[in-house]
């Protein structure tokens, strides 16, 4: 059980980690510079370490390691999700709305995308607020293939540090296993 003293001291240490950096960008093939960059989120495979234990997990991840994207109101959201893990992946924009085809849920918006390929998006950003994205395939999100998505719109004040903390159930049972009892 997790105790009062080991969350705050977990928050502290979160906070004291440099701020989420802003979204990754490349120009999109056959483009010209002036067009809109893409971010480029690569799902992938990567190990924590829990109570001195290493432990495999997924990620969504920017180049420079960054997890999630941050945004702002007005600006195209342009991605591609590169699946750099060795099975079907495909990612939901939780609270966005963006066209149907491009929610991400596997068999309904879209087939999933293939291990080693890729899928883009483009679509406006209405609003903003603290979101999230995770992946709709299979047991993937309970192996923590999921990340924030912050958009910023009108409502921010300037000059605030913003700390992102994303808290997860974790166990070192897979969860295919979990899921049977």
């Amino acid at each position: 059980m997790l105790s009062r003293r080991t969350l705050l001291a977990s928050a502290a240490a979160a906070a004291a980690r440099p701020p989420t950096a802003r979204a990754q960008t490349a120009a999109v093939p056959g483009s010209s510079e002036s067009a809109t960059p893409v971010t480029i989120l690569q799902l992938q495979r990567r190990t924590i370490e829990v109570n001195g234990k290493s432990a495999s997990v997924l990620g969504i991840r920017q180049a420079d390691g960054t997890s999630g994207i941050i945004t702002e109101v007005g600006k195209p959201f342009r991605v591609r999700v590169e699946n750099s893990i060795d099975q079907p992946s495909l990612i939901h924009w939780h609270g966005l709305t963006p066209p149907w085809q491009q929610d991400g849920v596997p068999g309904i918006s879209g087939p999933p995308i293939p291990a080693g390929g890729s899928a883009e998006y483009d679509f406006p950003l209405r609003f903003g607020g603290t979101f999230w994205m995770h992946s709709h395939q299979g047991l993937q999100e309970q192996s923590l293939m999921l990340a924030p998505l912050i958009i910023h719109d009108e409502r921010d004040r300037a000059g605030e540090q913003e700390v992102v903390l994303m808290l997860n159930d974790f166990s070192f049972t897979p969860p295919e296993e979990s899921s049977q009892v």
